[in-house]
């Protein structure tokens, strides 16, 4: 067995020894002596950035940024992070962090690594955009509502209904004849951001209308031209030459003008009208001249007639019995009374059983 001879040598070997079990115990402390912590690659927390979002329109996108950090507040590489979302019907997300909005509502979108977690809410809340008259309006007769119903949605920047919009939306008349107007409530609420106008019609004849809507601060493309014409008759309106006072077998000095009138008061042109006298009994008269007129423009003017007394009249050359329809008269004189009663019909037609007639009185005087 081999010793060691030289003591001093010896020594050296002792304190080397113990220096080296110093360092190797100092390398298993942490600072100020505490235990050594997680190495730099455990992940401590998730963060998304954004720490929220809010989008107005379907389709509208946000990106998020999504890291893993160590207890140190370093990102933590080489992580696959999975992101989902809650509700796939108001946002989506995808594995690079792309949201997209698909409906109204709020949805969470998550980001996970490691059992670490972070979450965002998005909210989706459609901006009414565009204002769109889907229904375009055909030709109509005056005072008689559109043959489809005038339908407007409510749009958001992408284009997609407002599903939630319940904005007022006002239809308004433009173009065409000046004068004209809707019939049908000017303004209705949204709903489902959707606007029906079921009862709409204008009240003006007229040529190259056009309807718009306006909704929430937006207004609606014009739609296509439609014209308005004349819809059916519903009046006879005396405009003048009412008699007051007669001369027995001498025209009238002043023609009597007849309006054939539509709803609204718009004129009915190409129409018959015809003249009679009422019976009063036991003194019949007859009207004589032209009984029958054509509107051309909506107005008859009867410029001959006058009035005898019937048995008179049947010994005069002009006399016409078949322009005759109707008498009344206690004597055709100044001094009786006579009811002139216009009724009408459709150009070229003849007068039938049960035709509605509409009866404008004056009165002779005495």
């Amino acid at each position: 067995m081999l010793t060691c001879r030289n003591p001093a040598r010896r020594l050296l070997r002792v304190v080397a020894a113990a220096i080296t079990g110093i360092i190797s115990a100092a390398g298993c402390k942490g600072k100020e002596g505490g235990p050594v912590g997680p190495p730099a690659n455990t992940v401590a927390t998730v963060e998304i950035s954004p720490t929220s979002g809010s989008l107005s329109a379907i389709g509208e996108a946000l990106q998020l940024a999504a890291t893993a950090k160590n207890t140190a507040g370093a990102i933590v590489g080489g992580k696959s992070l999975i992101l989902n979302s809650s509700n796939a019907t108001v946002a989506t997300v995808d594995a690079n962090g792309r949201v997209v909005a698909t409906g109204s509502g709020d949805a969470t979108s998550t980001a996970a690594t490691d059992g670490k977690t972070a979450q965002i809410t998005v909210a989706v809340r459609q901006s009414v955009r565009h204002v769109v008259l889907t229904t375009q309006p055909r030709n109509i007769a005056a005072g008689a509502p559109f043959a489809l119903v005038l339908r407007v949605e409510l749009r958001d920047a992408g284009a997609a209904v407002a599903a939630a919009a319940q904005d007022p939306v006002t239809l308004m008349l433009s173009g065409g004849t000046v004068g004209g107007s809707l019939t049908d409530t000017a303004t209705v609420a949204a709903s489902n951001g959707v606007a029906t106008f079921t009862g709409a019609s204008v009240t003006r004849v007229g040529t190259a209308h056009r309807v718009t809507a306006t909704a929430a601060g937006n207004s609606s493309a014009a739609s296509s031209a439609f014209d308005v014409g004349t819809g059916s008759l519903t009046q006879l309106v005396v405009f003048s030459g009412a008699p007051t006072g007669v001369q027995g077998n001498v025209v009238l000095v002043a023609s009597i003008r007849i309006g054939r009138r539509a709803a609204y008061a718009n004129d009915v042109p190409n129409g018959a009208v015809t003249l009679s006298l009422r019976f009063v009994p036991h003194t019949p008269a007859l009207l004589l001249g032209t009984l029958t007129v054509n509107a051309t423009t909506g107005v008859a003017a009867f410029t001959d007639l006058r009035i005898v007394r019937r048995d008179r009249a049947a010994q005069r050359a002009n006399a016409a019995p078949s322009s005759t329809t109707s008498s009344r008269s206690t004597k055709a004189t100044a001094s009786r009374r006579s009811v002139v009663a216009p009724t009408s019909r459709p150009a070229g037609s003849t007068p039938g059983a049960g035709e509605g007639k509409a009866r404008t009185r004056s009165r002779t005087g005495h």
